[in-house]
């Protein structure tokens, strides 16, 4: 197994701001993933446990946040979106007039 590589300086205090600014659960858990290996370098199990997320998870965060800083902690679009739909979007509109 290989070291873990250290965080940037000063993403400590970063990630501490970020997380007094967010609102919404599902982003603070992400940055308190990545806030917990940065302060003591716990391993990715229990921040599964602590957070709620999957192990899988907590090591792509951290692999991210290492990759791309702050940034990778912004929400990606998902997989959503009209499939298969059988009305137009005039339709659904005319509908719900």
């Amino acid at each position: 197994m290989r070291p873990p590589k250290p965080f940037p300086t000063g993403s400590v205090e970063q990630l501490q701001r970020l997380l007094k600014q967010v609102k919404r659960v599902a982003d603070q858990r992400r940055i308190q993933a990545v806030l917990m290996r940065a302060l003591d370098a716990s391993p990715p199990e229990r921040i599964a446990v602590v957070t709620g997320l999957s192990v899988a998870t907590v090591r792509i965060l951290h692999s991210r946040f290492l990759r791309e800083g702050l940034a990778s902690l912004q929400d990606r679009p998902g997989r959503g979106g009209r499939r298969y739909g059988l009305l137009t979007e005039k339709q659904v509109a005319g509908l719900l007039a």
